[in-house]
């Protein structure tokens, strides 16, 4: 891996991904320090040609049927899926505890990786619904090493 390229936070998601705990990954962090662009690189060089890549910002009003049917797609390839901005999602944390939940029953893990900002709505989020059922990963602003490394 090119650790000219990545912030810290990566290691511990790539590490969390290979180990495939099925749990799912929850890396939260302020707006503009590199989640989105960091998680991109490492797809493009680990996990291309097993990664669905989703953005809320890229679906006018997203909601749990768009989120089912990304759900389905990555289960159905054996993918992983990455959902950015998922706190721009009605209701996020309770529709993905049901897909969570209903794909442990059905014995079909789908390994998923969630991309927000550290706001309120989803810390709650995470503490309502999704107890047991994640790893939280912190991204944090860049320091002093990674700022040089740009």
């Amino acid at each position: 891996m090119n650790n000219t390229i990545y912030l810290s936070f990566i290691g511990e998601l790539q590490r969390n991904i290979d180990s495939n705990k099925g749990l799912i990954q929850v890396v939260l962090g302020p707006r503009q320090v590199g989640k989105t662009t960091t998680v991109l690189k490492l797809i493009e060089d680990r996990y291309s040609k097993r990664a669905l890549y989703v953005s809320t910002d890229d679906v006018f009003n997203p909601n749990a049927s768009w989120l089912r049917e990304q759900w389905s797609e990555a289960q159905s390839g054996g993918k992983i899926l990455f959902i950015d901005e998922i706190q721009k999602l009605q209701n996020w944390s309770q529709s993905i505890k049901a897909l969570f939940d209903e794909s442990r029953r059905q014995k079909k893990i789908t390994q998923c990786v969630l991309l927000g900002s550290s706001s309120l709505e989803i810390q709650k989020g995470l503490t309502e619904s999704l107890t047991g059922r994640f790893q939280l990963i912190r991204a944090h602003h860049w320091n002093f090493a990674e700022s040089k490394l740009g």
